[in-house]
């Protein structure tokens, strides 16, 4: 990334520049401001990226990336659309009684050294910090969406209700609070994270999450997103979802092997005298009420019915896919709803 006046100090002519945007190699992030237009080309975290580095460029002094624009450069998922224009935020500047921001976007908050990282280039909040400053200024879930996914990417949770603990006296820290003894770990999705806000604020059970399921012989036979144990009832977010038909086309093979192993699974699930409820994204997010209605409904079916002796369930460990590193997998920062 560069400005006008450095691409004409290298010794390009105006016409060489125009010829440049023209081809599409070069893009105009901001006015007077052109970057690489591969640069940002690789996902959705990659060009906010540039456009937080052109904002930062724009301002004197230090800003860095936060909030929502802080979430997307470091592939921490995200209900919506991105930010119209990057977020930043900078320390107050010393000897001002009252040091506010006079642009959107821009937030004047305390700063500390170890709450800001580099990531993708750019200058962003930390982790931890960029989860607390999300669940203090986001609807509850959607801070229980950034917490989950970083305590499942490795992030420990010291870490996190330490820097809480930092931002207690700050506005909306009630709900940051709450989002941060709620976060789970074990969640690997956010549709997983939706599914537990939507138990919660329906007054379910809190059920047990990755949960191996072993037949009476004592062979495997599932892992299931959601256990309500006492209820004899599991959830499986995204149903059958990813197998739709798509209008005209067959069903792939692939497909079709999944939809069988996945009947075979939940045939194995019920032999074990569980009820098996699957859930879509749609319904987690529009139509909560609706989810925890059919769960509770499952939960009478399953009390007609005797346990099924010699049926074990232990909570599986944790399963990542790798070392932490930021960003995240760019898949997980897809916005959403």
């Amino acid at each position: 990334m560069l400005t006008r006046r450095q691409a004409l100090s290298t010794g390009l002519r105006p016409a060489e520049l125009r010829t440049l945007l023209r081809r599409g190699e070069w893009q105009v992030v901001r006015c007077g401001i052109y970057a690489d237009a591969a640069a940002a080309a690789p996902d959705r975290g990659a060009a906010h990226a540039v456009e937080v580095a052109a904002r930062q460029r724009s301002r004197t002094g230090r800003h860095a990336a936060s909030h929502r624009s802080a979430a997307l450069v470091l592939g921490i998922p995200l209900l919506g659309p991105p930010p119209r224009q990057p977020q930043l935020v900078r320390a107050p500047e010393p000897g001002r009684a009252r040091d506010v921001a006079k642009a959107g976007g821009l937030h004047v908050a305390r700063l500390e050294a170890d709450e800001v990282v580099t990531c993708r280039g750019v200058v962003v909040t930390s982790p931890a910090r960029t989860v607390c400053d999300l669940a203090r200024t986001s609807p509850f879930r959607e801070g229980v969406i950034a917490a989950d996914a970083v305590l499942h990417a490795g992030l420990p949770r010291q870490e996190l209700e330490a820097m809480a603990k930092r931002c207690a006296a700050w506005p909306g820290a009630r709900r940051m609070l709450r989002v941060v003894a709620f976060a789970d770990e074990r969640a690997e999705s956010p549709l997983e994270s939706l599914d537990r806000v939507a138990f919660a604020e329906h007054g379910l059970p809190v059920p047990l999450t990755q949960v191996d399921v072993y037949a009476p012989s004592g062979d495997w036979l599932a892992r299931t997103d959601f256990l309500f144990e006492a209820e004899r009832t599991a959830v499986e977010p995204d149903g059958m979802a990813k197998y739709r038909l798509v209008r005209g086309q067959p069903l792939p093979a692939w497909a079709e092997d999944a939809l069988v192993r996945e009947k075979q699974r939940e045939s194995g699930l019920r032999r074990c005298g569980l009820e098996v409820v699957r859930n879509d994204w749609d319904e987690a997010f529009r139509r909560p009420q609706d989810l925890a209605a059919r769960v509770r409904q499952q939960f009478g079916f399953a009390a007609r019915f005797p346990p099924v002796p010699g049926v074990r369930f232990v909570q599986a460990p944790v399963r990542r896919r790798g070392p932490l590193t930021w960003p995240l997998d760019a898949a997980g920062a897809t916005a959403r709803g």
